[in-house]
This record gives structure tokens, sequence and C-alpha cells, in this order.
């Protein structure tokens, strides 16, 4: 039995367009997916008024839908809060930092550390964690911050979040949208077996990429990097060309504040000087 395209199909593929749009330009998706919405529904029903209240039914259905996403973050975000305040996060992955010998080494041991705390803490709150305290150790060992930027993305924004195998929130939702809710098991089975196919070529691609910049461990690569001569200026210039247009509180503003060692709201006095050499990251 075939399936008819009409308007209202080309309405909704333009509207995913324009969110895609909107993704890749890095602006606020809320707008286009509001404004989508509505003309979805207006197509559909042809009524202003039905399209006004889809817009705000679409809500309360995205909601009920999303919420144990929602919930599962909170208490995992909670849960690693709870292991940085006992100082366990820290006693979890140091013992990696002996490990990261060279450039090559510490390339992979990110990208397998970060990969394996993303699957049960999910890469938003894993990610600062492993950034924090062994980025600095990769650092030393001479792999280049970009390399290291790739190798924490792929495994825990790609590879882990997009299988999502231990949390399996996103193998659920899949399931119940396909109407199949008891394939979730089968759909996460599948898309781990995917995200590694994908996850360890882009990690491949990335590594080529990087190699001829990888150097042999020293600590000039550590204090290069914290010293930043032009960071803290490049940031600051960035902070304001972005804010105005999109608001203090939008999340590019806040990751660029905290980069800056800035508080997120009120004044902020200027972050103290840091000794390139104070924090002794090889035992």
């Amino acid at each position: 039995m075939g399936v008819q395209l009409d308007a209202v199909h080309t309405v909704y593929l333009l509207g995913v367009a324009a969110i895609v749009g909107s993704m890749v330009l890095r602006a606020n998706v809320v707008v286009p997916a509001i404004l989508a919405t509505f003309a979805v529904a207006l197509a559909f029903t042809g009524s202003p008024l039905a399209a006004t209240v889809a817009v705000f039914n679409g809500s309360l259905v995205a909601a009920k839908e999303l919420f144990s996403i929602f919930l599962v973050i909170a208490f995992m975000t909670a849960l690693l809060n709870a292991l940085r305040s006992l100082g366990a996060d820290q006693q979890m992955v140091r013992p990696f930092q002996r490990v990261m010998t060279n450039g090559h080494v510490a390339y992979l041991v990110l990208a397998a550390v970060t990969y394996v705390i993303s699957l049960f803490f999910w890469p938003t709150p894993a990610v600062p964690l492993v950034a924090a305290t062994l980025l600095p150790a990769a650092i030393y060992a001479g792999l280049p911050a970009m390399g290291a930027a790739a190798a924490i993305a792929i495994a825990g924004q790609g590879m882990a979040l997009s299988s999502d195998y231990v949390i399996r929130v996103a193998p659920a939702i899949s399931a119940r949208a396909a109407g199949m809710a008891d394939a979730a098991t089968i759909i996460a089975d599948k898309t781990l077996l995917l995200s590694l196919v994908t996850g360890l070529v882009a990690l491949g691609l990335a590594w080529l990429r990087i190699r001829r910049d990888i150097r042999a461990p020293s600590q000039r690569h550590l204090a290069a990097w914290q010293e930043g001569a032009t960071l803290g200026a490049s940031l600051a210039e960035q902070r304001e060309q972005v804010a105005p247009s999109i608001g203090s509180f939008d999340k590019s503003v806040l990751a660029l504040r905290a980069a800056e060692g800035l508080p997120e709201t009120g004044d902020a006095a200027p972050p103290a000087p840091r000794h390139p050499g104070a924090t002794p990251w090889r035992s």
C-alpha cells in the first residue's frame, strides 16, 4: 500500500530543512521549530486556531516523551556531582595518567576512557570530568589540544551517545516511535554495532589528521597550553560578539565564560594567573 505525499509532507520537509539549517549555522532552533510546527498543523487542519493549539500540544507531547531522558540525565549528573564531592571521580581516572607515555597512547586512552565513562554517566557530565582530569596529562604526553578534543568528542558525544547501550533511553524512544516497544534490546544491539564502526572510522581519520603534530613528552607542551597568551583575549572577544545577539544565558556564552574562568552571572573578577609548573601531571 503506497503512501501519497501531499502539501503536509512538503511543509514538514521544509520545516526539518529549516531546523537543520539553523543547527548548521549554530543559531537557535526554538523559533524555527515553533514556526514549523505551526505551518504543518495549519497545512493539515486549515485552521489557524487549531495550528496555534497544536504548537502547545506539541510541547506537551514532547515533554511527555522526553521526560525519561531528562530524569536520567538529572540522576546521572547528581551521581557524578556526588562522586566529585567525595573526590572519587579523580581517583577513578587518575590511574590512566600514568599510561599516557606518548601522544599516540594518550589519544587512545582519552577515547577509551571517555567512551566507557560516557556509557554509564552520559557524555554531558562525563566529558568535563575527562577533560579536566586527563587532558593536561595528554597535553604533557605530546598530544595536540585539537587531537585531544577530537578524541573526547568522537568517543563521548559520538559513539557513546549514539548507542546509549547501558542506559538505553534512546533505543527505547526509537522503539516506541516505530511502534515496536519490545524491540528496544534489538535496536540497542544494532546501534551499538553501528556506533562502533562509525566511531572507530572517525577516530582513525582524526588520528591521521593529527599524527604529524604529535610531539615527544615535555613539560613545555603543558606550559604553552596553560599559558595561552592570546587565549583569554580571544575568548573575551568571542563572548562580546555573540552575547548581544543570542543572550547572556545561551549555552555558547556560558561555555565561553567558563573557558575564561568567569562565573556564570554577575560581575567577574579577572582570574588569578596560573604558574605553568604549578601542577605536576607526572607521577
